[in-house]
């Protein structure tokens, strides 16, 4: 049997696309059709485009699939170019534009022709420019679009800003790293880079301010806003950054061991041959094999070796080193681990009653002790679930663990390192439920039933977003609790965007500052808004002292808290000064 060693692999590529997306996107004009009126166009620098207002939605135009780039039929994994200039009317009337990715029941869709954007502008009057909300689309770094209809404008744009949706490469073609020059590493935010700049140099001519353009992004989105706001490539586009549930500090946001990665790869693909992986690329093939092939790996930004990288150091020691004075609103759900939760299964709960260190994140370092790593797990479990079993009846508290490691500590953890930097941070956490959170959109109950004996109530991942932007049309009744959240939490969102500060009628959301954890500022969102004072401190604790400890940037030389980093570099130069003295 031969051995095929991890640096080696041919791929050969013949480019075919999904059934339903085989044309080019079009560019000729269009007579619109009969949910359609009120036609504007107008002139960007890369050509016309042709805007709609829907008759019900009035008070909103609509900019469909724009171009912003595209990338080679014959390496999908390259840096994109701007897409070519045109003449004629780019005239969409939907969101069709996805880029390659695996549906439900392993269907593929999409294709090359994706890197899109849509923007929405509020109809008014008024010459003022507006604030630009970019918005970066979840789906775990695999699956998803910036499409209007997951992300609609009606709760937000009608407030007074601008809403740009942009699509970006998914899975391996947006995240495959390898040691060559075909396949660098992270080309979805490349992608994003180049709608940030194309953003910058058009959104006057829709009547948005290019010096006030704010990402933001759920979960891996939020990721990606964060890189975008911190790598030298993108940072000078950004303005401002609004993050929910997922930030560049999640374990889950960097690539340790792309090599690792593009083995499980090599492994799915049928019938491949041997070249080195230094000279991977993929030159022509069918693209559903590659899709297909990639569908369940799990993909992230990696750190780049090449001329060209758009990330040279690992999140942690770009916060560390950060210098900025650039305003973040970052928080999360206060069950931001439900689904993780949800998953197991009661054979899987009984391996967990078994190992709880298995819960415990790939960026801890136990420097193969599974001494150590046992007793960690042993006291995270005795902090969720005290002497019990994990069992379905207290699921409620392993959403709070994953939770905690996944999303709440990581999130945390960032606040602190960019208040140090010279950030202004707003941290906040929402906690509300209505009918429009996702695990309860299709049926109207104030609870997460997870069995018939027990309930949880709680916001779960990316729940928040479903208050910002309209979900498939699921638009709440005036009066309604879901209604006066809706208000809430876009009056905040427009006032961060639009003044860099986030207020609502009565209500003082104070700047998370530097200081003790018990003393540290931040916002509960729920059926009651209050302004609260240190977080989950008694969850977060034995999290900040595991990571202080076991966190795998200690090999760097490196420590987790800026506050404690400062502390000892304080008492160093206060003894050193002191022995000079004497």
């Amino acid at each position: 049997m031969k051995t095929i060693k991890l640096l080696t692999i041919i791929l050969t590529i013949k480019l075919t696309y999904a059934e339903e997306t085989t044309e080019e996107i079009p560019y000729t004009e269009s007579s619109g059709n009969d949910n359609q009126n009120t036609e504007e166009i107008i002139l960007t620098k890369s050509g016309p485009v042709k805007g709609y207002v829907q008759k019900e939605t009035p008070n909103i135009r609509r900019f469909y699939d724009i171009p912003y780039g595209s990338f080679s039929d014959n390496n999908p994994f390259e840096e994109p170019s701007p897409a070519q200039k045109w003449e004629r009317v780019h005239d969409e009337t939907e969101h069709r534009s996805r880029c390659p990715q695996i549906e439900h029941l392993n269907r593929l869709a999409g294709n090359f022709h994706c890197l899109t954007l849509s923007i929405m502008t509020p109809i008014t009057t008024t010459e003022e420019l507006r604030g630009v909300l970019f918005h970066i689309h979840d789906g775990s770094f695999n699956i998803g679009s910036g499409n209007p209809k997951v992300y609609g404008p009606e709760y937000i744009v009608p407030k007074g800003i601008i809403l740009v949706l942009p699509n970006y490469r998914l899975g391996a073609l947006g995240f495959l790293c390898s040691q060559n020059d075909s396949v660098p590493g992270n080309a979805a935010l490349k992608d994003l880079t180049m709608a940030l700049k194309w953003i910058k140099d058009n959104i006057e001519a829709f009547g948005g301010d290019p010096s006030n353009i704010v990402v933001s992004g759920e979960g891996g989105g939020g990721a990606l806003a964060g890189y975008l706001a911190l790598s030298p490539v993108s940072r000078d586009y950004v303005s401002k950054v609004i993050v929910e549930s997922g930030f560049v500090l999640s374990h889950w946001a960097l690539e340790r061991d792309p090599d690792a990665t593009l083995k499980i790869l090599i492994q799915n693909l049928p019938n491949v041959g041997v070249v080195t992986t230094k000279n991977f690329r993929v030159e022509s093939s069918n693209i559903g094999i590659l899709v297909t092939a990639a569908k369940d790996i799990k993909f992230a930004p990696c750190i780049e070796n090449g001329n060209r990288s758009f990330i040279t150091e690992t999140p942690f020691n770009m916060l560390n080193n950060l210098k900025t004075n650039m305003t973040y609103m970052i928080g999360t759900t206060n069950h931001a681990g439900l689904q993780e939760a949800l998953d197991h299964t009661k054979e899987s709960l009984s391996k967990l009653n078994e190992n709880f260190s298995v819960i415990l994140p790939d960026d801890l370092n136990f420097e193969e002790n599974d001494i150590k790593r046992s007793e960690i797990g042993n006291r995270l479990r005795k902090q969720y679930f005290g002497k019990n079993n994990v069992t379905l009846n207290n699921i409620e508290e392993l959403s709070l663990c994953y939770t905690d490691a996944s999303y709440l500590g990581p999130m945390i953890r960032a606040a602190r390192h960019l208040a140090s930097s010279g950030a202004s941070v707003y941290f906040y956490e929402f906690a509300f439920v209505g009918y429009l959170n996702q695990r309860n959109i299709d049926e109207s109950i104030d609870d997460i039933k997870i069995s018939t004996s027990v309930k949880i109530r709680g916001a779960s991942r990316g729940d928040i977003v479903k208050y910002i932007f309209c979900q498939e049309g699921h638009i709440p009744v005036d009066g309604s609790k879901e209604k006066q959240m809706i208000d809430l939490v876009t009056d905040l969102w427009i006032s961060f965007i639009q003044s860099g500060k986030p207020k609502t009628e009565g209500i003082e959301w104070r700047p998370f500052e530097k200081t003790t954890e018990t003393n540290e500022n931040w916002l509960l969102i729920d059926t009651q808004v209050k302004p609260l004072k240190g977080l989950h401190v008694d969850r977060l604790t034995l999290w900040n002292e595991i990571y202080e400890t076991y966190f795998v940037e200690h090999n760097r030389g490196v420590r987790t808290s800026p506050y404690i980093y400062s502390f000892t570099f304080t008492i160093i130069i206060f003894i050193f000064i002191s022995k000079l003295i004497v």
